[in-house]
């Protein structure tokens, strides 16, 4: 059993919790959709168990009282990244466009540990791979809050653009009626008018610079 090895992929995924964290808490003050509110506070309580279970084997691997956390530096750069990602669209989907960004990045970082590590303890490779799935099976998750950019581009489609529309609308139905029910049930009509009427100004003025 390599001790070494062991110890630091533990501080690694302990490591890549704590960002895990981080992001969501920065997320959240932004947060004004309830149920992703909820869906994030269990996500950040997935990381937080991933953590604890390091904690409880910690002392087996090394001499260090606690795992390796991220620096004050990394928490500083994560809260201005969020800040200045956000400055000029705080909607759901962009938030969720982020945490998705940030986790991808934790699953490849976790895929490399996994296949690189051959030697691991059984206890640890079962955290470690633990970690993965959380974050993939995240990933999912916040994949159905990225719904109102395909439904804004599939408004753009109009007009003089009938016969790309038109390949693609039948694909693009099923999923926008669904997800677009699924708001309306959980009372965010309103504010999903208000997101998508922003983002579709926003994409025009873009495209009017390029042309």
């Amino acid at each position: 059993m390599n001790n070494k090895q062991n110890r630091n992929v533990l501080d690694e995924v302990n490591k890549g919790s704590a960002m895990g964290m981080d992001a969501i808490s920065n997320i959240l003050v932004k947060v004004e959709d309830d149920t992703f509110r909820e869906i994030l506070d269990g996500e950040y309580e997935k990381y937080n168990k991933i953590h604890d279970r390091i904690e409880e084997i910690y002392d087996e691997y090394s001499y260090d009282d606690e795992p390796t956390e991220t620096s004050l530096m990394n928490k500083v750069m994560t809260s201005i990244m969020v800040d200045m990602r956000t400055i000029s669209d705080t909607s759901t989907s962009k938030l969720a466009e982020l945490l998705i960004q940030g986790t991808n990045m934790g699953i490849i970082e976790g895929r490399k540990l996994l296949n690189h590590k051959n030697k691991l303890d059984s206890r640890v490779k079962k955290i470690l791979s633990d970690f993965i799935n959380m974050q993939e099976e995240s990933v999912e998750t916040l994949k159905r809050y990225l719904w109102i950019i395909i439904f804004i581009l599939e408004i753009i489609f109009m007009g003089d653009y009938m016969n790309i529309k038109n390949s693609i609308s039948m694909f693009l139905l099923g999923v926008t009626s669904t997800l677009l029910y699924q708001q309306i049930k959980s009372g965010n009509f309103k504010k999903i008018v208000k997101d998508m009427n922003r983002a579709k100004t926003q994409m025009i003025d873009d495209i009017e610079d390029m042309l």
